[in-house]
């Protein structure tokens, strides 16, 4: 009987700890996407900045 509550408390930590794993990966996943969302802004200001860069040089 010992052995048995013994056994339901691990369990019930595993699966909170897996609870909170997935969670984690949840707002992980949300923080990558934002960060591949800032990267390519970040590329298209670069593109821009280049395209008017090469403007520039031309009109000298």
């Amino acid at each position: 009987m010992i052995f048995t509550e013994k056994i339901k408390k691990s369990f019930s930590r595993v699966k909170r700890d897996i609870l909170a794993i997935h969670e984690w990966m949840r707002y992980t996943q949300r923080d990558v996407h934002n960060l591949k969302a800032k990267v390519f802004e970040l590329e298209q200001r670069l593109l821009e900045l280049e395209a008017r860069n090469i403007e520039e040089l031309r009109t000298l």
